[in-house]
């Protein structure tokens, strides 16, 4: 060991030597090289906000909104007496792990599947990524089982993995089940890398590639959020780049699911994990998590048109962001589109359901607390899927479990119809 160690430090010292004294064309060569990365990189990410892809029109939600019942009125007024939704109709993903983290939901033919990563810890090398399913009529989530290991990314790679983290999963279009999961080989999450899955129809994951992005190894970036649907087939994809210049970022892919190109989106400073939604077939709408910018950090918001290929300056929302992932999601109210937000009023104690009123300036109202603890309980990382019936939420609840609650469509509507009475 000692000589092992001893011709270590003297091959550095040499090689350093080499290069300070004799070798100064290696240094010119390096810096060259070092240079056209950097020119390279910048390159990418001036010009790509250039590209565009017209192909196809936003996907927009299907027709869900149905006429309020009596019953439904009357449950909505029992939730607004009780402001938070009922603690009995909520469910724990069973979890055989001491930590969990960071769900995805998905609905396909009658079948709701969770997605989230546990393990002893976050980051730690035995978290895996579990699967647990709901099925039609059942009262119960399934005993969650593994999908995904680090040790099987490598195999699948060919490299070497220290801790693997959130998934995300949805359907496209063509009702194409799509999975993404984060990766990362040395470092934090800051050095991630993306890497995508198909499922097929038992849910079963099957490795497409990892996503080619950055010059730079494609380090530093991460998914947190579901695609925005294209009409074809295709999707964009929200992204967060995190090592030094955080920024949000899309990436847009086609009927076959490949990458095309990415688009930086805004030039704010420390906003991650953004969440899109669809107006219209040509513009959307966009919601961000704040990095501690501020003592009470604004949630900015942002519109596009033109499909995403133009984005419009960000604004300010009415609410705060303390650093924590907000999911949001849009149902099909009698031809207008509802844009509905999970998010955490303060901290990560309280997690609420919001209603976008003012789909220009961002303006949201609350409709309902999803959950609020009587201790120190975390509840955050929400995931939300809508079906024909319901809306399905998911979130992290103590960092111990994923919790599971749900919500008619109808009741929904009687909600939101409150909220517009009282604005009149």
């Amino acid at each position: 060991m000692c000589v092992a160690k001893k011709i270590w430090c003297h091959t550095i010292a040499r090689y350093t030597q080499l290069i300070s004294q004799k070798y100064w064309l290696f240094n010119l060569l390096f810096f060259c090289i070092l240079l056209c990365v950097i020119i390279i990189g910048t390159y990418r990410r001036l010009v790509a906000h250039h590209y565009y892809y017209n192909t196809s029109y936003f996907a927009l939600p299907p027709y869900h909104a149905g006429s309020i019942s009596q019953e439904d009125n009357d449950l909505a007024q029992e939730l607004l007496r009780l402001g938070a939704l009922r603690q009995e109709d909520s469910k724990i993903i069973p979890n055989p792990e001491l930590s969990a983290h960071s769900s995805a939901i998905v609905e396909k033919d009658s079948t709701l599947m969770a997605l989230f990563f546990a393990g002893t810890k976050e980051g730690a090398e035995d978290v895996k990524i579990y699967q647990s399913f709901l099925y039609k009529d059942s009262l119960k989530w399934s005993e969650a089982k593994p999908i995904l290991t680090r040790k099987q990314l490598t195999q699948l790679t060919g490299k070497f993995f220290k801790k693997i983290g959130n998934p995300i999963v949805f359907k496209d279009s063509n009702g194409n089940l799509h999975f993404f999961v984060v990766a990362v080989s040395l470092g934090g999450w800051a050095t991630s890398k993306i890497y995508q899955f198909s499922l097929d129809s038992n849910f079963m994951p099957h490795f497409i590639r990892e996503l080619h992005i950055s010059p730079l190894g494609n380090l530093s970036f991460l998914v947190r959020a579901p695609a925005l649907l294209l009409e074809n087939g295709g999707f964009m994809l929200p992204l967060a780049h995190e090592m030094w210049d955080k920024y949000p970022l899309v990436a847009f892919f086609d009927s076959l699911g490949k990458l095309l190109f990415t688009k930086r989106i805004n030039m704010l400073y420390q906003q991650l994990q953004p969440s899109i939604m669809p107006l219209t077939p040509e513009t959307c709408v966009a919601f961000f998590r704040s990095e501690n910018i501020a003592k009470d950090p604004p949630a900015f918001f942002q519109t596009c048109e033109m499909q995403g290929n133009v984005w419009n300056p960000p604004l300010q929302s009415n609410l705060f962001n303390y650093d924590s992932s907000s999911i949001m999601t849009a149902f099909n109210n009698n031809g207008e589109i509802e844009i509905l937000l999970a998010h955490n009023d303060t901290g990560r104690k309280i997690l609420s359901l919001f209603w976008l009123q003012d789909k220009k300036h961002g303006i949201f109202k609350k409709l309902i607390t999803i959950d609020t603890p009587n201790n120190s309980t975390e509840v955050s990382y929400p995931s939300l899927v809508i079906d024909s019936k319901r809306l399905h939420i998911a979130y992290t609840y103590g960092r111990k479990n994923i919790k599971y609650t749900s919500i008619t469509i109808p009741v929904l509507q009687a909600l939101i119809n409150h909220i517009k009475m009282q604005s009149k």
